[in-house]
């Protein structure tokens, strides 16, 4: 019997768990590190704050991973907030790719499963943004 698509969430709640308390500043570490480009947007940022955005958001992307109404409703107010903050469309792609890095460095039942996991849900979420608010290539 195969997995179902509940069981996959499990897992991924299972990981964010495992890995919340270092995560946001691991994340952000590296995310800005990654791109001159994506440090400016964050030249003037509370990263306090910012770090307990992240948070709330990544467990909204595992919502609507998960098919909850939540998830779904959260995916327009982060598509039109990250819009409004200059996000272009090619940051996604190096969100999740830092997500991915930092998921693997701090969880340590991170496995190529796992990780497949977690890239099925945020590039499904991140998809979804896309497709609901036009960002800027």
């Amino acid at each position: 019997m195969s997995p179902s698509p509940n069981d996959d969430v499990r897992l991924l709640h299972a990981s964010f768990r495992r890995i919340r308390g270092g995560f946001a500043v691991a994340f952000y570490d590296r995310f800005l590190a990654s791109d001159a480009r994506i440090a400016a947007l964050f030249a003037h940022t509370d990263f306090r704050r910012q770090q307990e955005l992240l948070v709330h958001g990544v467990l909204m992307l595992l919502d609507f991973s998960a098919g909850t109404t939540m998830g779904a409703m959260a995916m327009q107010r982060l598509a039109d907030m990250h819009v409004r903050i200059g996000v272009h469309g090619w940051m996604y792609d190096r969100w999740t790719e830092c997500l991915l890095a930092v998921v693997a460095e701090l969880d340590p039942a991170a496995d190529d499963h796992l990780l497949t996991l977690w890239r099925g849900a945020m590039t499904g979420a991140t998809e979804r943004m896309l497709a609901l608010v036009p960002h800027k290539p």
